[in-house]
């Protein structure tokens, strides 16, 4: 028998609460924030995890936190799009 957790909804500007930040991981998204505020070059960030460890949920929250403070945020899930027959159509509609 298999169990999934019920998925959890993010929205696009929602944020860390305190209900959802059952982690604590919003401490890590303020440092996140602070480096992206104060870098001026280019920057790339990845998140390297085991499936299931919560990285999307983090960056869904972290995104949410970046856009409340005027931040553009481009979110690509690259799992979400791993059956699509045409992977790099949702990749290009999100620039």
């Amino acid at each position: 028998m298999k169990i999934y957790p019920v998925p959890l909804h993010i929205g696009d500007d929602e944020g860390f609460t305190s209900e959802r930040d059952i982690f604590g991981k919003s401490q890590l998204a303020k440092a996140m924030s602070h480096l992206v505020a104060t870098i001026e070059d280019p920057l790339v960030i990845a998140f390297d995890g085991p499936w299931g460890s919560g990285k999307t949920t983090f960056l869904r929250m972290w995104a949410g936190e970046l856009r409340k403070s005027g931040h553009p945020v481009i979110l690509f899930d690259a799992f979400e799009m791993i059956m699509s027959r045409m992977p790099l159509l949702p990749w290009r509609a999100r620039l």
